[in-house]
């Protein structure tokens, strides 16, 4: 796992330590966790948001952490939160999304 995160934090510029807080939040560093609502493996993918992200199987550590790492700097960027800002909030977990910007003339 360690490795997955690693491989994605520096794929896609996150703090591996925020990516870390992400699985321990999301799914306790379990990759076969399932939420009550469907999200899926150690960064708790819905179906849809896997499937777009072209995860094929979201319990595989390597798929579910580069998806679940890609799709964090998305939210990131469109709401406009830095990466040292998130890793100061991020260890409140859980967490709440801000509202998004987009829409709001940004």
């Amino acid at each position: 796992m360690a490795e997955a995160i690693s491989a994605a934090a520096a794929r896609y510029g996150i703090d591996p330590a925020v990516l870390s807080a992400v699985v321990q939040c999301e799914s306790g560093w379990r990759p076969e966790a399932v939420s009550p609502r469907g999200a899926m493996g150690l960064m708790q993918l819905m179906p849809k948001t896997a499937g777009l992200l072209g995860v094929t199987d979201p319990f595989d550590v390597e798929q579910n952490v580069d998806a679940g790492a890609r799709y964090l700097r998305e939210q990131l960027r469109e709401r406009d939160i830095s990466g040292s800002n998130w890793t100061d909030s991020v260890e409140t977990c859980p967490w709440r999304w801000p509202p998004t910007t987009r829409g709001r003339g940004r």
